[in-house]
């Protein structure tokens, strides 16, 4: 194998799997917010809905930073 066909089998196999992590992490990601921001925007909860967002997205970002 030259060096050439092995690089582009490395390529090819980190592209695939990004695309496998990320299209579950969106999925998850746009389901959850979608119903969850239908059930809050209408109530009064919406500003600490919002802090609490804000706080387990960072507490996400220092276990896997992105």
């Amino acid at each position: 194998m030259n060096k050439r066909s092995m690089r582009t089998s490395i390529l090819v196999i980190g592209v695939v799997l990004v695309i496998a992590v990320i299209l579950p992490v969106l999925k998850l990601v746009s389901s959850v917010s979608l119903t969850d921001i239908t059930a809050v925007v209408g109530s009064e909860q919406f500003p600490k809905y919002m802090m609490n967002s804000l706080i387990t997205r960072h507490q996400l970002l220092q276990f896997y930073p992105f």
